[in-house]
């Protein structure tokens, strides 16, 4: 796939991670043959494990060995870093969720183009990658979203019943800026914060295209850490899905100014 019209803008993609050092490398590698992408910023979200320490190896593998730099959760300062490396390396002093990191990593951005992907992707390749920003590079679109399809029957169901919980999109600056004015505090969101992303598109006038990824799934909660501990983490980010939901669309119904989560 062509992937010119991405040479022609500085893109930045995020990949959020927590405890998953045996499967952040493989989508590291396929970030790393991205040669279209100007920035890349893992935020390890206080894993317990080697998480950093795989992204630092896979950093080093593409450059020059970035600095691996701890940051407080949700930390929107500027960090100053004296490296050549396309390379952002940042970790939590603490975990607090997947919604706090993108918004640490995001802070940092250094490109108007975005992409957030998952760290424990299978079956992902470059062209899906370019697959997803191309809509937003030629103007078809403020925001994509990639839908798993021929990869594994559970996860192409997943998405099949829920597309907006996917966690792989790309999107402009201005569509964050926007989804940050409607929810200021992200990090009480946790695993809402994709369905909060479809509160823009749903009631905020967001254009967005879904792209098939052919071949793409994703390891489960339940193969990560056991069934019953699985379900757990499951249940509570249906919590956490639900209650943004229906948070938003009660500000919808009311016509609110969108302050906070209700």
């Amino acid at each position: 796939m062509d992937h010119a019209p991405l040479s022609a803008q500085p893109w930045t993609c995020l990949v959020p991670a927590y405890n998953e050092a045996p499967r952040l490398g493989t989508v590291l590698g396929v970030l790393a043959d991205c040669p279209w992408l100007t920035q890349i910023i893992v935020v390890d979200d206080g894993s317990a494990d080697e998480t950093s320490e795989v992204a630092q190896a896979c950093a080093a593998t593409d450059g020059p060995v970035p600095p691996l730099l701890e940051v407080d959760p949700g930390a929107t300062h500027d960090i100053p870093v004296d490296s050549p490396s396309r390379w952002l390396l940042l970790r939590h002093t603490r975990n607090a969720g997947k919604a706090t990191a993108l918004v640490t990593g995001f802070a940092h951005a250094t490109t108007d183009h975005w992409l957030m992907v998952d760290a424990d992707l299978l079956g992902c390749q470059p062209e899906h990658l370019v697959a997803l920003a191309l809509p937003i590079a030629r103007g078809e679109a403020q925001m994509t979203t990639g839908i798993f399809r021929g990869g594994r029957l559970n996860t192409d169901a997943a998405h099949l019943v829920a597309p907006g919980l996917s966690g792989q999109r790309a999107l402009t600056r201005d569509v964050w800026e926007q989804f940050r004015q409607r929810f200021p505090d992200p990090g009480t969101l946790g695993y809402g914060v994709e369905e909060a992303l479809e509160d823009l598109v749903k009631h905020h006038g967001v254009t967005r295209e879904l792209v098939e990824w052919r071949g793409v799934s994703h390891v489960t909660k339940e193969e990560k850490v056991g069934l019953l501990k699985g379900w757990e983490w499951r249940l509570q980010m249906f919590r956490e899905v639900l209650k943004t939901r229906l948070g938003a669309d009660w500000r919808a119904r009311r016509g609110s100014d969108g302050d906070g989560m209700v």
